[in-house]
């Protein structure tokens, strides 16, 4: 069994060692820690009000100091599908800040749970095919939410 401590990015306009909730991630002696990502523009805009920069350096600073403190770094990607649908460039840019930073997971969340399985699974393969095929590529996961009844349809 692996005990995995739960957080999120840093906050804008912070640093990832200033950030009192990567501090206790670090200090909970849990080995992995997943933290949670914005993963649809639409979201680093309206909810964060930052920019798509920002978030993206957001993930790259708490993984590097995440890893740098000695964890295993998971990233769930929070809204994944839905921001895919909208831009895919963007996208593209996330799972690499993901995979330059040094994750060991990337988890691609339906948070919304309305995906479709035709459309978890193109995404998913088109994601899974632009992964570099390296040892050292990360793990890439799903993270289904049921409410529309479709998580048990889409694993």
């Amino acid at each position: 069994m692996k005990i995995v401590a739960f957080g999120s990015t840093r906050r804008k306009d912070t640093k990832a060692k200033d950030d009192p909730q990567l501090q206790c991630l670090v200090a909970s002696g849990a080995k992995n820690a997943c933290i949670v990502a914005k993963g649809s523009l639409k979201h680093v805009t309206k909810i964060l009000s930052t920019t798509a920069e920002e978030n993206l350096e957001m993930i790259r600073d708490s993984v590097e100091f995440l890893k740098s403190s000695g964890l295993n770094v998971f990233v769930d990607l929070e809204h994944f599908y839905d921001g895919y649908l909208d831009d895919q460039n963007y996208s593209s840019q996330l799972i690499s800040t993901c995979v330059d930073s040094g994750v060991s997971h990337i988890v691609l969340c339906d948070t919304n749970g309305g995906s479709l399985p035709k459309t978890i699974s193109a995404i998913t393969s088109s994601v899974a095919s632009a992964l570099p095929s390296l040892s050292t590529s990360p793990i890439l996961g799903v993270h289904c939410h049921n409410d529309m009844g479709l998580s048990v349809a889409n694993r």
